[in-house]
């Protein structure tokens, strides 16, 4: 965890952008199992200020340490060699914004190292991804078996199908644009207590150009994850299910 980023009480945040700053009045560190991605962040409350004037607009966002390959020479966007590793990583989500693949909705820099995301689980949402599945295995080979929250609920309730679908369709924006995806952390599931979702890629830091790679690797990779949705959901299930009464 990034703690030299921000501690609690009130801070100002001056972003890049001249005259656009924020005053953060609630910090919390939340683990990266609840707000996606590959490491833990920092939960905001912040609103935003005129000069000295504190404007009356609570808005949420996410402060994480931005990580850029410095010799990485797959550049996307106006990203260039020698960037602010902060900078590179906005030029990458904008990026894919541009080209349609959905990923958080806002960034803003910080400083070299800080971007500041908006808050996409503001109104009880949760990031269903490889983190929050590493979590669910550690407990199950702990031998824990608990009710599973609301959210865990509403997750297995979604249609499989539904899920893979999304994730094809998201694949295949990127492959039409020269994009290969992370291959240890491609997507994250938000899922909304209404039981809507939707699939996006968080970890831009490891995004590469296609090479050589053949449509077939991309089924590959397709198939890979539906494998790996299927054990996740398992887990889930078995986790949720008092030891006693499982069968699997």
């Amino acid at each position: 965890m990034h703690r030299d980023a921000i501690r609690s009480g009130e801070i100002e945040l001056v972003l890049r952008k001249p005259g656009n700053k924020f005053l953060a009045v609630s910090i919390s560190e939340v683990s990266k199992e609840r707000l996606g991605g590959r490491y833990d962040k920092s939960r905001l409350k912040v609103f935003p200020m005129s000069g000295d004037r504190v404007r009356n607009a609570e808005i949420g966002l996410v402060l994480k340490r931005a990580s850029v390959d410095s010799g990485d020479t797959n550049l996307f966007g106006d990203e260039r060699l020698g960037m602010e590793s902060a900078l590179r990583y906005y030029e990458r989500w904008k990026f894919l914004k541009m080209v349609g693949v959905p990923t958080v909705s806002s960034m803003r820099v910080i400083d070299e190292y800080r971007i500041a995301m908006g808050d996409m689980t503001v109104g009880g949402g949760e990031f269903f991804g490889k983190a929050k599945k590493i979590a669910i295995m550690l407990e199950l080979e702990k031998g824990i078996r608990r009710e599973l929250s609301p959210l865990e609920k509403t997750f297995l309730n979604i249609d499989t199908e539904a899920i893979k679908q999304k994730v094809a369709d998201l694949q295949e924006i990127a492959w039409k644009n020269e994009v290969r995806l992370p291959g240890d952390d491609q997507y994250d599931l938000l899922v909304r207590p209404d039981g809507s979702f939707q699939v996006i890629v968080m970890d831009l830091s490891r995004l590469r150009r296609k090479g050589s790679e053949s449509y077939s690797d991309l089924l590959n990779e397709r198939s890979g994850f539906n494998s790996e949705l299927d054990d996740f959901r398992s887990g889930l299930k078995r986790l949720g299910t008092p030891r006693d009464e499982y069968n699997g």
